[in-house]
């Protein structure tokens, strides 16, 4: 049992701190290596993986509280099924640590569950968005068994960039369409927002400088700010008219 728990710190450890990281920390010498910001990078990217588990949650239940998925783009929330895919699977292939793609497989399974509401509620049958979900899943199985050869995810990771202009376009134009932003959730935008503006560091920090995955996260920051702005915006406005109806 001890000798579990040993190995166990030892491997947390290890993760936190790497090479000599560790000791530099133990004489305070904080600034060797890069070791300060790689550490503040691995805490990041862990508290971004962890949150990003019940990242697209508030958006679900509002959903499925609603019995509607109104205000929701089902061509935005396709380009981001792909583009997180996407980073996901390319990220797998090249070895990336788990902390910097995570919660990119986190939220391409929510936002699968956020497309079979999508299908579900509007008027596509039940078993549409079963075999949806199935069939999503099992694209997932190709590249954990390294089916899909790496060349291909080279492809797939280097077009993410106007699929995700496109997924977050379409739901900005949306939003401006509807002038609101119907069932999206305040949280689950804001913790997007949030993410994306993390993950630019952590990338710097981890992903040895991999200009495809920064471009990626700099983009969505930027896109996220806006769908994030719109979402005050239009709260706001729909409760000042609220009270001049009052």
């Amino acid at each position: 049992m001890k000798a579990l728990s040993g190995s166990f710190v030892k491997s947390f450890m290890d993760y936190f701190l790497p090479g000599k990281c560790f000791d530099a920390f133990l004489v305070f010498d904080f600034f060797q290596d890069n070791c300060l910001s790689l550490l503040i990078s691995r805490i990041l990217g862990v508290g971004i993986t962890v949150g990003s588990s019940l990242l697209f949650l508030p958006q679900i239940l509002k959903t499925f509280k609603a019995k509607s998925a109104d205000g929701i783009s089902l061509t935005a929330q396709l380009f981001g099924l792909v583009s997180y895919s996407a980073v996901s699977a390319y990220s797998y292939e090249r070895n990336f640590i788990f902390g910097q793609w995570g919660e990119s497989l986190f939220a391409a399974l929510q936002t699968m569950i956020i497309i079979m509401q999508i299908l579900y509620y509007s008027k596509s049958s039940a078993f549409g968005a079963f075999l949806f979900g199935l069939s999503y899943l099992f694209c997932l199985l190709t590249v954990f068994y390294h089916y899909v050869p790496i060349e291909l995810l080279d492809i797939f990771q280097a077009v993410t960039l106007p699929i995700i202009f496109l997924s977050k376009g379409i739901q900005i134009w949306t939003n401006f369409a509807q002038k609101g932003t119907g069932q999206l959730s305040l949280i689950s935008v804001s913790l997007q927002f949030a993410g994306c503006c993390a993950r630019v560091f952590t990338t710097l920090q981890e992903a040895r400088g991999d200009l495809l995955i920064l471009s990626q996260f700099i983009l969505a920051s930027i896109l996220n700010g806006l769908i994030f702005g719109q979402v005050i915006y239009y709260s706001r406005t729909i409760k000042e008219e609220k009270k001049k109806i009052k």
